[in-house]
């Protein structure tokens, strides 16, 4: 799953936390590719979610390729942060 990220640090902790709750099948992913102009990884960062700066062009299509560029799995799946 890709989740392209434009929000706050308060707004990517809650998104970790939630996204770090799903179940998932081995060799699942969680991106959270970063839109922000100046990103920080969340608190829990080399957890359960994958964070990926994205810091290149501010737009969420940018961010979800990045994200989608660093999967590695057979499907992609993107959802926005604001789902």
């Amino acid at each position: 799953m890709v989740v392209p990220f434009a929000g706050t640090q308060i707004q990517l902790e809650d998104l970790v936390s939630r996204l770090s709750t799903l179940l998932r099948r081995s060799g699942d992913e969680l991106i959270v590719a970063d839109n922000r102009p100046h990103p920080q990884p969340p608190a829990a960062a080399g957890g359960e979610v994958i964070w990926q700066p994205a810091t290149e062009i501010h737009s969420p299509g940018f961010a979800r390729n990045v994200g989608a560029a660093g999967a590695t799995g057979d499907w992609l799946v993107f959802i926005d942060a604001d789902t």
